[in-house]
């Protein structure tokens, strides 16, 4: 398998100089998958009809090709010689759902019956069952007792295969190194520490209809489908029965959807918390900083008042010297030399270079 690398303007003139299946073939990959990473790298692709204009000497109106935010070159995995051409995908996240199907160590079939039963499922089944004695089961209502279940809102005839399906995907998220916890009374799996909240539900129809005065007013038509949901309200992902897909399909897509809001959220946070390490280097820094400041202008005050008390001993020493020379004199100053001895112990404490 070689890897052939295209630049994106590259990409753009070959789309727009020959029709897209021969491009395709060039390049070894399907023509849908070919418009696909088109899309995705915001490369525009030649209107319907515009190469039968050319052969006929129409005119036709070619697209500039639009800035994009990558700027690095699209790869193509191309089989050799002998290779059968693999699956060629448009991102990384369909490519991890091909990982997680085609995974033999992870069983993502939902069985028939139940015959391995999760502790955790087997709980809540006995819990629902329970509290369906006493309730009716309505979109509005659901189990709201103090023990933690799985978030299973379905009606009696629904709940088996809802059981299966979340038992299922348990063994899966298990199985890869992960769990599910409780937290505040709502169900998440937890992958790479982070939590994504799921629910299990019974899908309900809403019918808009107006009452004979023409007022509006809406019902809940319950329906046979189920529907699972990843994430709070704010963000949430559904996946439902379709017509030819059961909802039992969608667990491989599921679990990647839950592997990458983790993935992202645990990126986002080594990030923060790497942020948040700068932060804290540059405050102790900064404190530092500050600190050696404070203690410089501590010692610069010290300095100053250390040259004032120097100033002041120096003034007074030669004021008590001459009032030492007038002891022998008869003014009648009544200085003694108890007085000077006592001024000169007040100079020596005072001045900072004979402390």
């Amino acid at each position: 398998m070689d890897k052939k690398q295209i630049s994106r303007e590259e990409l753009y003139e070959l789309v727009w100089s020959k029709p897209m299946v021969q491009v395709a073939s060039l390049l070894k990959v399907k023509d849908h998958v070919l418009r696909a990473i088109c899309r995705s790298n915001t490369i525009p692709l030649p209107q319907p009809g515009h190469w039968s204009k050319l052969r006929y000497g129409k005119s036709v109106e070619r697209m500039d090709l639009p800035q994009h935010d990558y700027a690095g070159p699209i790869e193509f995995f191309i089989p050799g010689t002998g290779e059968s051409q693999g699956p060629v995908f448009k991102d990384d996240h369909q490519k991890r759902i091909y990982e997680l199907k085609h995974d033999h160590t992870l069983n993502f079939k939902v069985p028939v019956k139940l015959r391995v039963i999760h502790p955790l499922v087997k709980r809540t089944r006995v819990v629902l069952e329970q509290w369906e004695h006493s309730h009716n089961f309505s979109r509005h209502r659901s189990y709201d007792g103090d023990e933690d279940i799985l978030p299973i809102h379905t009606e009696a005839k629904l709940r088996p295969r809802a059981l299966r399906l979340i038992n299922t995907l348990i063994g899966v998220v298990e199985k890869m190194g992960h769990q599910l916890i409780f937290e505040y009374g709502r169900c998440h799996v937890q992958m790479f520490g982070q939590n994504v909240e799921i629910h299990l539900r019974q899908k309900f129809n809403r019918v808009r209809t107006k009452d004979n005065n023409g007022y509006g007013m809406e019902t809940w038509v319950k329906t046979e489908k189920l529907e699972f949901m990843k994430g709070p309200s704010y963000d949430q992902k559904r996946w439902m029965d379709k017509k030819t897909i059961p909802l039992e399909e969608s667990l491989p897509e599921i679990v990647a959807w839950i592997e990458k809001t983790c993935r992202y959220w645990c990126k986002l946070r080594q990030e923060q918390q790497k942020e948040r390490h700068i932060k804290e280097l540059e405050k102790l820094r900064e404190e530092e900083r500050t600190r050696v400041l404070a203690e410089d202008r501590q010692q610069f005050d010290q300095l100053v008042n250390d040259a004032m008390d120097w100033k002041k001993a120096n003034l007074l020493r030669d004021y008590v010297n001459a009032l030492e020379s007038t002891l022998n004199s008869d003014t009648g100053s009544g200085i003694t030399r108890a007085y000077i001895q006592w001024a000169r112990e007040k100079i020596k404490s005072l001045d900072p270079l004979s402390r």
